[in-house]
């Protein structure tokens, strides 16, 4: 039966799509641009974030339209979503640029990068269909590729940038392996709850295997971490903050939608991976932070910390799981994205800065801006009252009425091991002896450092903003 759509319907389906098409507009006028002759820098980043506001718009404006039903899935969720990583991408772009100028380097290709990445986010987030996101997670894995392979500077970035697109490809494969065992009729989230419930054991555990792996890779799980901690160090600061920030938080919520749709039925066999490879990362990520001088990688493998407590809180399958998860990560990327604000405001003589030894004494030439870090990494760590806090108590009493002692332990135990590497940022910048001549601050530093530390404040007051707003949940009751 051929289903023919009115002109209603079509004029709807294309509303609903215009956020994207407004970024596939944007690369093709980079790429345009870029053939016409040379551009400024300043004119390929005003073309990429006018793409990403425009973007931004239309998401509000038309967030109620669905189109392509059901291989999209679009709700309010997936708006908010899309609005978070549009924002942290707008906001590192305008950074970037300076970083950009002050290299004297092209940024035509970063730009179109930039905007793919965007765009493959969405397509994972509104995915109502396992091949549709699959699509977007292949562009976002060749995205993060090409970051890696067009910033290879050292030998050391051109040998993760190797070992990355081997396990990449490898765990693709398995995904692929995946949709193979459930037949384009499963690939529906909605019915694949049904489908992954008919298979066999064996069957079973290799669909399951191969859609988990490639989430998990992805999102620098331990032991799958070994890229993400290896490339923030030596990869330069725009790209080091775009493996921080962006993919994050559109990955995690299509995480959560795999397990709360469809992997449900078989939570008995999966929870005790979660929480295995949820220990490993909360102590993989303590221990790394401790044993780097790199600010970046510092606060690299503090997320590996925070991420593994994520994976931990989302193995009990419950629906107050899945919110105090997305209210976890929410905090996490704006307090990281502040802390990378900051790291663009690490400037000496037009170098950017990244060692401990070299921000020694910031504080003194710009004792907002390291109040601010002082804020942000203090909400990472959930103290108290500071935003994060409330995140991190909302974990502790999930493991309480669960009676997961246990994980309160290791939880506890990995932020004790943490808060030596904070407290040594905290000591770099506000006691050292300043060693370098910091430049003058920009204005629209402070600007996003009030920003993002206001929307944490917000999300304090109001943590159930998230309630009512997961429509997907209730499959997994």
């Amino acid at each position: 039966m051929v289903c023919v759509l009115t002109e209603s319907e079509k004029m709807n389906e294309m509303l609903g799509i215009l956020n994207i098409v407004s970024l596939v507009a944007g690369i093709l006028w980079l790429i345009l641009r870029r053939i016409w002759g040379e551009a400024s820098v300043k004119d390929y980043f005003t073309a990429t974030q006018t793409a990403v506001l425009a973007s931004i718009v239309f998401s509000l404006l038309f967030d109620e339209y669905t189109p392509f039903a059901p291989y999209v899935s679009a709700d309010a969720s997936a708006t908010l979503v899309y609005i978070l990583t549009a924002g942290v991408v707008y906001i590192w772009l305008s950074l970037s640029q300076k970083w950009f100028s002050a290299e004297n380097l092209q940024a035509n290709l970063f730009c179109v990068l930039a905007l793919s990445a965007l765009a493959a986010c969405q397509i994972v987030n509104i995915a109502g269909n396992l091949a549709v996101m699959f699509v977007g997670i292949g562009l976002l894995l060749t995205v993060n590729y090409l970051f890696l392979y067009l910033s290879q500077q050292t030998e050391e970035l051109h040998n993760i940038c190797s070992r990355y697109g081997l396990s990449a490809l490898f765990f693709a494969v398995l995904a692929c392996v995946s949709l193979y065992l459930l037949t384009p009729s499963g690939w529906g989230l909605k019915q694949l709850a049904d489908t992954v419930s008919s298979l066999n054991v064996s069957e079973l555990y290799m669909t399951v295997a191969g859609i988990l792996f490639i989430f998990l890779f992805m999102l620098a799980i331990a032991p799958l971490h070994f890229w993400f901690a290896d490339t923030i160090a030596p990869a330069v600061l725009p790209v080091a903050a775009y493996f921080s920030l962006v993919p994050q938080i559109s990955l995690w919520t299509a995480f959560l939608k795999i397990n709360y749709s469809f992997l449900y039925p078989v939570m008995d066999n999966i929870d005790g991976v979660y929480i295995i490879f949820g220990i490993l990362s909360v102590f993989a990520g303590a221990i790394g932070a401790n044993t780097s001088r790199h600010l970046r990688k510092i606060f690299a493998c503090g997320g590996i910390y925070h991420l593994g407590v994520m994976l931990l809180v989302i193995a009990s399958f419950t629906d107050q799981a899945v919110l105090i998860g997305l209210n976890y990560m929410q905090m996490y990327i704006l307090a990281m994205t502040g802390i990378y604000v900051v790291f663009y405001a690490f400037k000496s003589r037009g170098d950017y800065l990244y060692n401990l030894n070299m921000v020694g004494g910031f504080a003194k030439v710009h004792p907002f801006v390291a109040g601010a870090l002082l804020f942000f990494t203090a909400s990472l760590i959930g103290m108290a009252p500071l935003p994060g806090f409330g995140a991190m108590w909302a974990v502790l009493k999930e493991f309480t009425s669960a009676h997961h002692f246990a994980l309160i332990a290791v939880m506890l135990g990995g932020l004790l091991l943490l808060l030596p590497a904070y407290l040594q940022v905290a000591r770099s910048v506000c006691f050292a002896q300043k060693q370098e001549n910091f430049d003058r601050m920009e204005n629209n530093i402070y600007f996003y450092l009030f920003l993002l530390a206001a929307l944490m404040l917000f999300l304090t007051i109001y943590p159930q903003f998230w309630d009512n707003r997961m429509p997907w949940i209730i499959l997994a009751g």
